[in-house]
């Protein structure tokens, strides 16, 4: 599929009528242009699923028994992550060749200031992650330097769809805790 502009897409979010069920007054429709394989494989498997299940675990009965807290904490391991690959990759210049890493863009419902930040922070990244893809295909590093660089990134991401699910592991600050009493 081809969209408007010209870009090619090859399939839509997954979760997209999930993501249209939820009733909100503060929701806002933008276009995301993404590059890096990585990115858009989280873009279209987990984004709708994590903010639709954010927004209800915040905005609902639910809210009252879950430690929106630890949600602020890993918004901002992503934030921190996000910056760190930023800067980790300005070392790698030039421009990402568009016939290899062609974009594709996709339309977002953002349903939350969760889901804001989330999209902020995965285009950040994206542009970053894609430096790093291209300079893999230039040879200027490889597959494990590369996935040395995105972890950061990767193990937020994978925090957040935890919290989403419900399911709350601890924050480094809670094992390095655990470390000094034991």
């Amino acid at each position: 599929m081809t969209t408007a502009t010209g870009e090619q897409r090859l399939t839509a979010p997954k979760n997209e009528e999930r993501i249209r069920e939820i009733r909100t007054n503060t929701s806002i429709e933008v276009r995301a242009t993404i590059r890096s394989p990585q990115i858009r494989r989280w873009l279209l498997r987990e984004f709708n699923f994590v903010t639709s299940q954010l927004f209800l675990l915040t905005n609902t009965s639910k809210a009252r028994r879950t430690d929106t807290r630890k949600l602020g904490k890993y918004l901002k391991d992503l934030e921190f992550a996000t910056e760190l690959l930023v800067m980790d990759t300005e070392f790698y210049k030039g421009e990402v060749n568009e016939e290899v890493f062609k974009p594709e863009t996709y339309v977002l419902r953002l349903i939350s200031r969760e889901a804001t930040i989330l999209y902020k922070q995965l285009v950040a990244a994206d542009k970053a992650a894609a430096q790093l893809y291209m300079s893999e295909f230039k040879g200027e590093l490889n597959r494990e330097e590369r996935d040395r660089l995105l972890q950061g990134v990767t193990s937020a991401l994978v925090a957040i769809k935890q919290f989403s699910m419900e399911y709350v592991p601890k924050t480094a600050e809670e094992y390095a805790e655990e470390l000094e009493i034991g």
